[in-house]
C-alpha cells in the first residue's frame, strides 16, 4: 500500500513537471489572464509547457506584451485599479498606472512600435494613451462611448479598433490620434467583447459574449461574416480573443477550469478545447499572442526618436501628431503627414499653418494667425531654398526652410505667442537664465550655514532656560501630586468639569469621579456627602486636610410644642 502511494506521489509529480514548466520562453507564446486564480500564464506553442509568470495579481482582466523589452502588461480592476507590468521571467514587477477610485480598465494594449500603452475605461467611458512607462497620460475619447471593452492596435497603419457593449452595442475605429472616428459594425451585436486585428491579412476578428460568435470582415466593416456562432446558450461566453498566422484564440467563460478554444482563422473549423486538468479551477479572461515570425515589427513616423515629438507621438495613416499630454499648459499639438506637405501647429488660441507649393516655379509662403482679436494675415515672401520630399515632390521652393525631418518643437508656456528658434540661439537662451541665477545660489550658498547656526543657537537657549525653571510648589498646587515622576513638570490648575464631575490631574491623564460621591463647594474644598460617605474613600483622602471641613451639626429646639417639629437625635 505505502508503494503505491509512492508511486502516485511519483507520477503526480511528474506530470507537474511536464506541464507546469519551470521555465519562460520570449518567442511563440499565449499569455492568458486567470482572474480567479490572480495568475498571470504563459503557454509554450511549441512544447506546450504552462508557465506562471506572475502570481501575485489581484482581478487582472485585460493583457498584451512588448517583445522589445519582453514585458507582460495588464489590467487589474479592483476598487483601486491600475495597470501593471512585469518581465517575462516574473522580475521586477511594477504599476505603470494608478486609476482614479472605482474605474474599470477592461481593456489594454500595447503599441511596441511606437512605445504607447492605449487603454479603455468602462466606469467613466473613456478610451486613453501614455506612455509605456506611465507618463504623459492623454484622454482620447469622452463622449460618444457607453461601454467601452476591448481594445486592438494596428500602428503600421495607425488606426486602433474597440467594442462597445453599451445600449448600442458596436464596433468603431479610429485614427491613433483620436481624429477621423468611424462605425466599424452596430447590427447583429448584443456584448462585444475581445477583439484583434490581424495585420499582415488586414481583417478584423472579435468575439460577442452572449451570442457566442466569433465574427471577421475587412477594417472598415466590410465582407462582414461569421467564423463560429454557438447560439445563446449560458454554457459559452466567449471574452478574449487572439490571431496568429494560422489559427484564433479565445477565452470562454463557461469553464470552471483552465481551458480556452482555438480554431482555424479561415472559416472556423477544427474548433478545439485546450483544457489543463491538473489546475483545479481558473477563469481566464484575457488573451495574447506573439510570434515573432508573423508578428512583424515593422515601422512607422514615431518609431524613430519619438517622431521629434516632445511628449507623445501618436501614429496616423500616412503621418503622426505630435500630442500633448493632460494637465500640461502651453503645449503645442502639430500634426504631420507625409503623402502632402502641409504641417498644422495648433494651440488653444493661436493656428498657424504653412503651405507649400509644389509647382517647381512659383513659390509662396502664406501665414495667418487667429485669436480672439481681428484676424492678422501677414504678407508673403520667397526664397530659393530647396527642400527634397520622399514621396511624389522631389523638391520645391519654399518661402521659409522646412526640414524634411520633424522639427524639434520647444514648450512654449504662452497660449497667445508661439515662438520658432533655432537650437543655437534655444541654447543661448538657457545659459543665459543659468548665469542669471548665479548671484542668487551664491546668496543661498552663502546664508544657509549663518541659518544653521542660528537656530543651533535657539535651540541651546530653549533647552537651558527650561532646565533652569524650578519645580513647582505641591503646597502650592490646586491639585496634589499624585506621581513623584511629575515633580519637574508645572501642575496645572484643574480643568472645569462638567456639572457632577470631578477631575483630579496628574499631568495630562484625568480620572473621572461620579459626582455622586464628590462635589465641589464654593471655597474649592471636597466634601462627602453623608449618604455615601464610606465610597472611593481614596479620591477623598488625597485633598487638603486642612481645607476639608466637616458639616455642623443641626441646632437642637429649645422649645417644644405642637408646631415645631424635632429634628434628628
Amino acid at each position: 500500500m505505502n508503494s503505491l502511494k509512492k508511486f502516485g506521489v511519483l507520477l503526480l509529480v511528474y506530470l507537474l513537471s511536464s506541464s507546469v514548466h519551470s521555465g519562460y520562453v520570449t518567442d511563440d507564446f499565449l499569455i492568458f489572464t486567470d482572474t480567479k486564480n490572480g495568475v498571470i500564464w504563459q503557454l509554450d506553442l511549441i512544447l506546450r509547457n504552462i508557465h506562471p509568470v506572475f502570481s501575485q495579481c489581484n482581478n487582472p482582466i485585460s493583457t498584451s506584451y512588448d517583445p522589445i523589452e519582453q514585458r507582460v502588461y495588464w489590467s487589474e480592476v479592483v476598487t483601486f485599479a491600475k495597470i501593471r507590468r512585469v518581465n517575462v521571467d516574473g522580475t521586477a514587477p511594477e504599476i505603470v498606472f494608478n486609476f482614479t477610485i472605482g474605474s474599470i480598465p477592461d481593456g489594454v494594449t500595447v503599441d511596441h512600435i511606437s512605445r504607447l500603452l492605449y487603454y479603455t475605461e468602462n466606469r467613466y467611458d473613456t478610451i486613453g494613451v501614455m506612455r509605456l512607462d506611465g507618463s504623459h497620460h492623454k484622454i482620447l475619447f469622452r463622449t460618444g462611448l457607453d461601454r467601452p471593452r476591448a481594445l486592438a492596435l494596428d500602428p503600421i497603419n495607425g488606426w486602433m479598433y474597440w467594442t462597445d457593449w453599451g445600449t448600442e452595442a458596436k464596433i468603431e475605429r479610429a485614427h491613433m490620434d483620436g481624429e477621423n472616428r468611424q462605425t466599424v459594425a452596430d447590427t447583429d451585436l448584443s456584448r462585444p467583447n475581445g477583439i484583434d486585428i490581424d495585420i499582415p491579412e488586414q481583417k478584423l476578428y472579435w468575439c460577442d459574449g452572449n451570442y457566442s460568435k466569433i465574427e471577421v470582415s475587412d477594417p472598415d466593416g466590410s465582407n462582414r461574416r461569421s467564423l463560429i456562432e454557438a447560439g445563446y446558450t449560458v454554457s459559452r461566453y466567449y471574452f478574449g480573443i487572439a490571431v496568429d498566422d494560422l489559427h484564433i484564440y479565445f477565452t470562454d467563460w463557461g469553464f470552471a477550469s483552465w481551458a480556452f478554444r482555438r480554431a482555424n482563422k479561415l472559416d472556423g473549423s477544427n474548433s478545439t478545447v485546450r483544457v489543463a486538468r491538473f489546475i483545479p479551477t481558473a477563469k481566464l479572461t484575457g488573451v495574447h499572442v506573439y510570434r515573432s515570425s508573423y508578428h512583424l515589427s515593422g515601422s512607422n513616423d514615431c518609431s524613430v526618436n519619438n517622431g521629434g515629438c516632445p511628449y507623445l507621438c501618436l501614429p496616423k495613416p500616412n503621418g503622426r501628431t505630435c500630442a500633448c499630454p493632460d494637465r500640461v499648459s502651453g503645449c503645442i499639438m502639430t500634426t504631420y503627414s507625409t503623402t502632402s506637405t502641409t504641417a498644422v501647429v495648433t494651440t488653444k488660441s493661436t493656428t498657424t499653418s504653412t503651405t507649400i507649393a509644389t509647382t517647381p516655379t512659383t513659390t509662396s509662403t502664406t501665414a495667418s494667425a487667429t485669436s480672439t482679436t481681428p484676424t492678422t494675415t501677414t504678407g508673403t515672401s520667397t526664397s530659393s531654398t530647396q527642400v527634397s520630399t520622399s514621396n511624389k515632390i522631389s523638391s520645391t521652393s519654399l518661402a521659409t526652410t522646412v526640414p524634411a525631418l520633424p522639427p524639434t518643437v520647444t514648450p512654449t508656456f504662452t497660449s497667445t505667442k508661439v515662438t520658432t528658434t533655432e537650437k543655437g540661439a534655444i541654447n543661448d537662451e538657457v545659459k543665459g537664465e543659468d548665469s542669471a541665477s548665479i548671484p542668487m545660489v551664491i546668496g543661498v550658498a552663502v546664508a544657509t550655514p549663518l541659518v544653521t547656526v542660528i537656530l543651533v543657537v535657539v535651540i541651546i537657549i530653549v533647552f537651558l532656560k527650561r532646565r533652569r525653571t524650578p519645580p513647582p510648589d505641591p503646597q502650592t498646587s490646586h491639585v496634589p501630586h499624585l506621581n513623584r515622576a511629575f515633580s519637574d513638570r508645572p501642575v496645572p490648575p484643574p480643568p472645569k468639569s462638567p456639572k457632577g464631575q470631578l477631575r483630579l490631574s496628574t499631568d495630562s491623564d484625568y480620572d473621572l469621579i461620579p459626582g455622586d460621591y464628590l462635589t465641589l463647594t464654593a471655597d474649592n474644598t471636597y466634601e462627602v456627602p453623608s449618604t455615601q460617605e464610606n465610597q472611593y474613600a481614596d479620591y477623598v483622602g488625597i485633598c487638603p486636610v486642612s481645607k476639608r471641613v466637616d458639616p455642623p451639626p443641626p441646632p437642637l429646639p429649645t422649645k417644644i410644642d405642637n408646631k415645631t417639629p424635632i429634628g434628628p437625635l
